[in-house]
């Protein structure tokens, strides 16, 4: 989803306008729009205050993407010992292959 897809459905969900005032002129715009209405994310308005209001689908889309936290710093002090890839593998690593992506150690003095 681009920001201007998701800027227009957060226009939908929170005012009571159209967007840009109903100047769907932009080709960006206009497409996006009917995106939007084939995969019923915004429906005619059925009070006719304006042209679309979100739908159902709209507003279940823009509710999960508020729903996601935001990104948090965490600070960690640094380990002294080598510093092996921990990603989902054995710290330090074993000589048996992971179970899911199958990584394993070279044996000491083997090159790529």
């Amino acid at each position: 989803m681009s920001p201007l897809q998701l800027e227009i459905l957060l226009h939908y969900y929170s005012k009571a306008n159209d967007y840009r005032d109903g100047d769907f002129g932009a080709s960006s715009v206009r497409s996006d729009i009917e995106a939007f209405k084939r995969e019923e994310l915004l429906v005619a308005d059925p009070k006719q205050d304006r042209c679309y209001a979100i739908g159902e689908r709209g507003r279940v889309l823009v509710e999960a993407v508020l729903a996601v936290p935001l990104p948090e710093r965490r600070w960690v002090m640094p380990s002294i010992q080598p510093a092996y890839v921990t990603v989902n593998m054995q710290n330090p690593p074993g000589p048996t292959p992971h179970p899911i992506h199958g990584w394993q150690p070279m044996a000491a003095g083997e090159h790529q």
